[in-house]
């Protein structure tokens, strides 16, 4: 068998790890996002990345948000955002549970740019980018708050 059924699937899905398997690691990207999930927070998040202030945005969904915007930022993530350069995080938000931001990400994807560009730039006017800042908060190191 060939393409993406030719792994072998576990009873439990494809994601399913014994629980004394170790965390995987990918090299290449940031340290610190290469804890487990259970160490990070619980839920899911919301992200606008964009390729500089007011150029192309990508609004995307993760229940991992470092690791996610790690893979982003390494470049590892094909298609629209290595294709336009998209890696800056300029906005994100976490929501306790997952339907929540996946529902969110809905919404924002259909409004108008204008409105997305407001929400950033009340948030983040200078468009900082703000991978840093978001890996502190989510491991619990010391710096400066989002947006």
């Amino acid at each position: 068998m060939t393409g993406r059924g030719a792994f072998h699937r576990h009873p439990r899905g494809p994601s399913h790890r014994h629980p004394w398997a170790p965390p995987t690691v990918i090299l290449g990207l940031d340290p610190r996002t290469q804890t487990s999930r259970n160490d990070r927070m619980k839920g899911g998040s919301v992200y606008i990345l964009a390729s500089k202030r007011n150029g192309t945005l990508y609004i995307g969904v993760t229940s991992d948000l470092p690791g996610r915007i790690a893979e982003h930022h390494a470049g590892t993530v094909p298609g629209f955002t290595g294709r336009y350069g998209v890696k800056m995080l300029v906005w994100y938000e976490h929501h306790s549970r997952i339907a929540d931001a996946i529902q969110r990400e809905k919404s924002l994807k259909r409004w108008y740019r204008k409105w997305k560009l407001d929400l950033i730039e009340t948030a983040n006017p200078d468009w900082h980018d703000l991978y840093d800042a978001m890996i502190a908060e989510f491991t619990g190191s010391s710096g400066q708050a989002r947006g």
